[in-house]
């Protein structure tokens, strides 16, 4: 994934996309990273079909051609600002749910660990190798 539609520059354990350094993290510090609440609710798109209206990221890659897929669904106690934050220093997900007011992470990979998706932050100090959380 290609973060602010700029290119990557590997280099152990940073990654550089021009003038802003990213670090590899994984998915379990990022979405643990504020210490929000999260609750598993799959079905928040049966109860209420406004969390597709209120996506907050593209729903459509043209370079592949490909749809973004949603596997699991999580309400959330984040505020504006948390999911903002996440999404920036992270590239989590996130849609809104009018109906129970509240923003709803979006978990676009499933069958693996969370500790072992690896993710990229500009928050150097949550750089961790696959499989640390702490």
């Amino acid at each position: 994934m290609v973060l602010f539609g700029l290119s990557k520059h590997y280099s152990n354990n940073l990654i550089t996309f021009s003038n802003t350094k990213t670090f590899k993290t994984n998915y379990k510090v990022a979405v643990n990273w504020l210490g929000n609440a999260i609750i598993l609710c799959n079905n928040i798109t049966e109860i209420d079909p406004s969390v597709w209206d209120n996506v907050r990221f593209d729903t459509y890659d043209e370079e592949n051609d490909t749809y973004t897929e949603i596997y699991q669904w999580f309400i959330t106690d984040c505020s504006e600002e948390d999911v903002e934050y996440l999404e920036q220093a992270f590239g989590l997900l996130f849609t809104y749910s009018d109906l129970l007011d509240k923003y709803i992470l979006c978990v676009d990979h499933c069958g693996t660990s969370w500790d072992y998706v690896e993710c990229e932050t500009t928050n150097e100090f949550a750089a961790r190798k696959l499989g640390e959380s702490k």
